[in-house]
Formats: structure tokens, sequence, C-alpha cells
């Protein structure tokens, strides 16, 4: 890959870096315990396959420490038959390093900070041998460059099937076809047939027919599925904005990634004595959703703002209203993916306020409603009815957050996410209008004056 793909560090920038990664490396220590095994205790779940001390390639080996949070605090990796390890303060100084590296220009949209910490690892490793001259910087580089090609990200939503594709932001959402799961088959068949025609099963049983987001990339592979997923998620919750889970107090919306879905199911077996008798699996409290969007839906989706809101995510230099709206509707979309009311009207409360607030100063419930009213009222009644129903809301959020009373009055929820999904709605219809946020509350002043 040319340096046009990722520029060579700045002078200055790679010097410090190559000064800490040799400190690091002076200063690796062999290890002689991994894990404390004191506290163990025996445990015998079922074993599908083993793999074996052959199956293992030298030298190659990776052990993580994680906390409670996921997050790596140790790393440790076998070298010559020593192992040795990264730890305390030694750590964070090897995980700053990847960080710094990572946030380059250049590397940034391009390696994921996982591959960057994989390839420091190789180099302390390598260097621990004394098989590498290379300093860090010029190894990482290398590696960095051989690995960023241009990829296709696919990934399938949860039990969606669609007419038509649909483009938001740069997301292709369309549906997997028999004919192009062929097309991978015949390419993996080049390197094994057997393998390929088993992988081509599973693949048309996981994908074909139903909906995925597609997404082209310019990045090293792992760098490439976490742009993908992040710009795929904010097309998705655009898409959920509009879905009815923003409409109707009860309902859920379930256009999301599959494995993000957060369905309930259960699974048990009755027994008598060493005797089964009944048992079953399924899904719990899952609840009716749209699982097909049509040209006909899709095209009320599209006059109710859609693409407008597409347009918006693609926007590469939004202004500062822009960026506001944007993360309030991101914030609001979260709504729709609530089982309980109390959920779904905080995350809408929230997206209002941050848009609709200049700051904590504000008299919340006052202003909310006044400019909610003035935004889409088109009377004076109808205006005294959305504030009245902005105050009812905000009366419910109260009774839930400080003396833990459920929200449970669907008509207050009803006529308050209509006002809600309508706003939203008037204002992308404006996104060309403002250029900060302050504009758009200062506008809203003058039209209560009038």
């Amino acid at each position: 890959m040319s340096e046009s793909t990722i520029p060579p560090f700045h002078a200055e920038a790679r010097s410090n870096f190559d000064a800490k990664a040799a400190v690091i490396a002076s200063s690796l220590a062999a290890t002689s315990q991994l894990f404390d095994d004191s506290q163990a205790f025996p445990i015998n779940p079922y074993v599908k396959e083993a793999i074996r001390d052959e199956d293992i390639v030298p030298d190659s080996s990776v052990f993580s420490k994680m906390n409670h949070a996921g997050e790596e605090y140790e790393r440790s990796f076998v070298a010559g038959g020593r192992l040795l390890s990264l730890t305390g303060d030694q750590y964070l100084d090897f995980r700053r390093l990847a960080e710094s590296i990572q946030r380059t220009t250049g590397m940034r949209e391009k390696i994921s900070i996982d591959t960057i910490i994989d390839l420091l690892t190789q180099w302390l490793r390598m260097t621990s041998l004394g098989k590498i001259t290379d300093s860090a910087s010029d190894f990482v580089l290398a590696k960095a460059r051989d690995m960023v090609a241009e990829f296709s990200v696919l990934m399938p939503l949860y039990e969606l099937f669609i007419e038509e594709p649909l483009e938001i932001g740069r997301v292709l959402i369309r549906t997997v076809t028999e004919q192009e799961i062929d097309r991978w088959v015949a390419g993996e068949s080049k390197e094994d047939p057997l393998v390929a025609n088993q992988a081509g099963m599973k693949w048309k049983q996981k994908y074909q027919g139903f909906a995925a987001a597609f997404i082209t990339l310019t990045a090293e592979p792992k760098r490439a599925y976490e742009v993908a997923r992040r710009e795929t998620e904010d097309a998705l919750a655009v898409l959920q904005v509009f879905s009815i889970g923003m409409l109707v107090p009860g309902a859920r919306c379930y256009w999301t990634l599959r494995g993000s879905e957060r369905v309930e199911s259960f699974d048990y077996l009755v027994l008598q004595g060493d005797r089964v008798k009944g048992g079953q699996s399924g899904y719990y409290r899952y609840r009716n959703t749209v699982s097909k969007i049509s040209k006909a839906l899709l095209g009320d989706l599209k006059s109710r703002g859609l693409e407008l809101a597409s347009d918006l995510l693609r926007l590469h230099d939004r202004n500062d209203f822009q960026e506001h709206l944007l993360n309030a509707l991101l914030m609001y979309s979260r709504a729709a993916l609530q089982d309980g009311l109390s959920e779904k009207l905080l995350y809408m409360l929230v997206a209002l306020e941050s848009l609709l607030l200049r700051d904590e100063t504000e008299s919340i419930q006052q202003n909310l409603g006044e400019r909610i009213a003035f935004t889409i009222g088109g009377d004076i009644d109808e205006r005294k009815r959305i504030i009245k129903s902005t105050k009812d809301a905000y009366h419910l959020r109260s009774q839930f957050m400080h003396h833990g009373a459920d929200v449970d009055d669907l008509k207050v929820m009803e006529e308050f996410m209509l006002y809600t999904h309508v706003f939203f709605q008037k204002v992308l219809r404006a996104i060309k209008l403002f250029s900060t946020k302050v504009q758009f509350l200062d506008t809203l002043e003058n039209r209560k004056l009038a």
C-alpha cells in the first residue's frame, strides 16, 4: 500500500514513539505464573472440540487479563519459550503508546487500536528474540500499510425484510441474495471447494433473503468493521426515528443489527425423577413489530423526513445547528428500542432538552413546552394543548424519577409522543435555515414575541 494511504509519521512523533517503545522493550521481564488457580473449582461442560499443543503456532500466543468492564490491564506473550509480561505502569505506557500512534493522521480511520496493540506486541516479541532491527514506528507503519485495502462490510439486520434498497448516510440497506452468496462460494472454492461449499450452506441459512447493511471502506479489516458498525448504528438510529416505536407507547422497534435486538427468551425442562416430562423454549414477551419494509412503507418513511435525516447524516461539515440536531435525533431514536414507557419518555425528553434549551439555567418545562408549541402549533389553542401535554409528560417523569412510580398514562404518552415526532419532522425541514442552535432558539423567541 502506498504512502498516500497512510503518510509517514512526523519526525518528532516518530522519534517520540521509538524512544517510548525502546524503554518498554528494555524493561520486559519473564513471568513464571500467568494465572492464579488457587481458587479454581472443577467444571465439566460438554467439549465439542479441543485445541492441541501442536495446533498452536510457536511464539504466537498472547494472553490478556481483563477487568470487570472488559478492559485489558495486563498482556503477556510467549517469545522463545519465555513468557514475557506487560503489567502495571509498564502496561499503561504500552497502551498509551498504541493510542498515540492510532491517533495520528492516516491511522485514525484506517487502523484499529487493537491492531496497533497487536503489531506492537509482535515488534516486542521479535525484538526480544533479536529477529528484527526495525524501529517500532517503521515496523508498525510498514505492516499497517500492507493491511489497508478496500473492503465491503456486510452486517445482517435482525429479522428484517426489505422490498427495495435503501441508502441512509453512507450505508446501503438491501437484501442478501442467493446469487451473491453463490459468488462468494465460487471465490472461496479456488482455495478449498469442500470447505467453501460447507460455508456456503451456512451463509445461506444465516443471510439469504434478509436485509443487511453494506458499506465500502478503505482500511484494514478490523478497523473497516469498527467504522462500518459505527456508521451503520447511526444509520439505523435514523431509521428507528420513523418507526412504530416512536408513535405507539407499547410498541418497540427491532430494526437493529442482528445480535443487538435484546429479545428475551426462555428455555426449561420439567423433570420427574430421571424422566423428562416436558419442556419448551421460545421468546418471552415478544411484541408485534414491523418486520417488512415494503415500497409503500418506505415511501411513507421518506415522506415523514427519512431522506432529510439521511442527508443530514451524510454531511461531512455539519454546522453547529445541524450537529445539535443530529445528536438530538440519535438520542431520540433510543426511545424506539425501549420496552418500558418510563425509559421511552426519558430518552425523548433528554433529546428535546439537548436541542431546545440554551443552558442549565433556563426553566425546563416552560421553555420546552413553548418552543415545541411555537415550532409546530398552528394556532393559539393548539399551542396551549402542546404546552399542557409537555407539562403532563414532565409530571410523569418526575413521578418516576423522584417517587419510583411507573409511567402508565397511555393517553398522555400517546399525545406527547405524537407532538415530539411532529416536532422533529418539522425541524428536519429546516436543516439549511440555521447555522447555530442559538440562531434557531432566537427565531423561536422572536416568533413568541410576534
